[in-house]
């Protein structure tokens, strides 16, 4: 509960809300792990709706309130210890690899976090060098190409890049 509420808190910081929008406690639900099955129908779901949470605020807004967070908000873990509790409770589980938190894109892109290079954009001296970066989610397992993606930046931060 410590780690979250320091996590949330840090999130709330004028530096982060100045690169960010709408955070918000993430866990692997019961619905991401429906439509982590996979098939066709969960396919068409899940494209969807990554379409739909680039669209306008409103819509990613409401999406995200309605069908990711579970009725948890942000405020909720930070100042209620039962809500807290309850989340760090159902949330915490070590078999999901986390990915796609902070997108990696071209400067046109209005959702990527960070550059080829892993800099995230805003916030100087800050990196990123894991499966945060992926803009879609791997089909198989994320270990190679983490591997990969970190040793493409390691070479770019050796290079000055």
């Amino acid at each position: 509960m410590d780690g979250v509420r320091r996590f949330g808190a840090l999130c709330l910081t004028p530096h982060l809300q100045a690169v960010t929008e709408d955070p918000f406690p993430a866990s692997y639900s019961d619905k991401v792990r429906q439509v982590g099955l996979l098939s066709r129908k969960n396919k068409l779901i899940t494209d969807a709706l990554a379409l739909a949470l680039d669209r306008p605020a409103a819509l990613r807004r409401y999406l995200m309130r309605t069908l990711i967070m579970e009725g948890v908000s942000l405020q909720d873990v930070l100042t209620d210890d039962d809500a807290c509790e309850a989340f760090v409770r159902r949330a915490a589980v070590g078999v999901w690899h986390a990915s796609c938190t902070c997108r990696m894109g071209g400067e046109d892109d209005p959702m990527a976090v960070t550059d080829p290079a892993g800099r995230v954009r805003g916030v100087a001296g800050l990196r990123v060098v894991d499966a945060s970066v992926f803009p879609v989610v791997p089909c198989a397992n994320t270990n190679f190409p983490v591997l990969m993606t970190a040793e493409k930046m390691a070479d770019a931060i050796l290079a000055g890049g």
